[in-house]
C-alpha cells in the first residue's frame, strides 16, 4: 500500500509565534502551574483533507504532525475548537487517537459555542456534542463553552441553567469568557461574573470552572496586568484557597533564560523571512492555525 501523501503541513511547531510561546511553556513548568495546550482550530478547507479524512493513511500522516507539536513543547493537553463542519466519526476518531497516543493523564477539552452545540445538536462544528459525549465522553475532561459573541451570556445564570437542564453534568461545563472587549462581544465584568458563579456553585456544588479567551491582553477595568485577570478568576472559584506562588532567584533566572531563548528563535525567524518574498511569508503565516 503506497504511503499517504501530505499536501500541506501543520505549521504549529515552526511558526515564530509558537516557537516563542512554546519555549516559554516548556521552560516554565513550575509545580504550581500546568501548561496544557493550544487551541487547535479545524477549518473546512483542510480538515476534510487531513484530520477528518476517511483514509486512515492520510489521517495518520497529519495526526503524527499534531503529535510532534504536542511533544515538542511538552504540552499536558489540547483544547479542540472546531469552528466548521467536521464529521461525527472524524472528531471521535481524533479524540480516541489523542488518548491512545498520550495516555490517561493527557487533558482533552472542546470549546463548543454554548447555545447551539450543548442545548441542541447543531452549532458551527456540524457534529453533535451530546452524541460525542455518549461515544467518547470518558476521554473529554470538560467543555469550555463560549458564553460570549452572542452564543450565550453569564450575566445571569439562565444560559448555564438551560444547559444543565438538558442533562449536561455541571462539572464538565466551564464558563468561557472573553477577557477583553477587543476579543469579543458580551464581556461581563468580574464583579458580575462573581455574582453569577456563586449561586451556580450553591445550586450545583461544582462547575467546570472559567475559561478566558485570550490571555495576552486580558484586563480588569483599566488594569493591563494580564496575570491579574487569572488571579481574580481563581479568587472567584476558590475564594478561600487562592494559591500563593513563591518566586525564587532560581525561578527568576529560569524565566529570564526562557525569555531570551524565545526571542533568539524569533530573531532567527525574522532573518529567514527577510529573504522570502512577501507572498511566501504570508502563505506560511496563513498556515499557522490551519489544520
Amino acid at each position: 500500500m503506497p504511503a499517504a501523501t501530505c499536501t500541506s503541513t501543520i505549521a504549529l511547531p515552526t511558526h515564530r509565534f509558537y516557537i516563542r510561546s512554546g519555549t516559554r511553556l516548556a521552560s516554565c513548568k513550575l509545580p504550581e502551574s500546568r501548561p496544557w495546550g493550544w487551541w487547535v482550530v479545524l477549518r473546512p478547507a483542510s480538515s476534510l483533507d487531513t484530520l477528518d479524512n476517511p483514509d486512515i493513511r492520510i489521517f495518520t500522516a497529519y495526526d503524527s504532525q499534531l503529535g510532534d507539536a504536542i511533544r515538542t513543547y511538552k504540552l499536558d493537553g489540547m483544547c479542540l475548537n472546531v469552528e466548521e463542519c467536521m464529521s461525527q466519526q472524524g472528531i471521535a476518531r481524533l479524540l480516541r487517537q489523542l488518548r491512545y497516543d498520550f495516555g490517561p493523564d493527557f487533558i482533552i477539552t472542546l470549546a463548543p459555542v454554548t447555545s447551539a452545540s450543548l442545548q441542541t445538536n447543531g452549532g458551527l462544528s456540524g457534529f453533535s456534542c451530546r452524541r460525542l459525549e455518549y461515544d467518547v465522553g470518558g476521554d473529554i475532561q470538560f467543555y469550555s463553552a463560549q458564553f460570549y459573541n452572542g452564543f450565550g451570556t453569564i450575566a445571569s445564570t439562565g444560559t448555564y441553567d438551560g444547559i444543565v437542564a438538558t442533562g449536561w453534568p455541571p462539572a464538565k461545563i466551564a464558563v468561557g469568557q472573553a477577557t477583553s472587549p477587543e476579543n469579543g462581544s458580551g464581556l461581563v465584568s468580574h464583579t458580575q461574573l462573581n455574582q453569577t458563579i456563586r449561586p451556580l456553585w450553591s445550586r450545583y456544588g461544582e462547575t467546570g470552572g472559567i475559561m478566558g479567551w485570550k490571555y495576552f491582553n486580558s484586563y480588569l477595568g483599566r488594569s493591563a496586568r494580564t496575570w491579574g485577570w487569572a488571579q481574580v478568576m481563581t479568587t472567584i472559584l476558590r475564594p478561600n484557597s487562592v494559591p500563593r506562588l513563591t518566586i525564587t532567584r532560581e525561578t527568576t533566572k529560569m524565566l529570564m533564560q526562557a525569555w531570551k531563548r524565545a526571542h533568539w528563535w524569533e530573531r532567527q525567524w525574522l532573518a529567514l523571512t527577510r529573504s522570502m518574498s512577501r507572498g511566501a511569508e504570508k502563505a506560511i503565516r496563513g498556515q499557522a492555525l490551519i489544520i
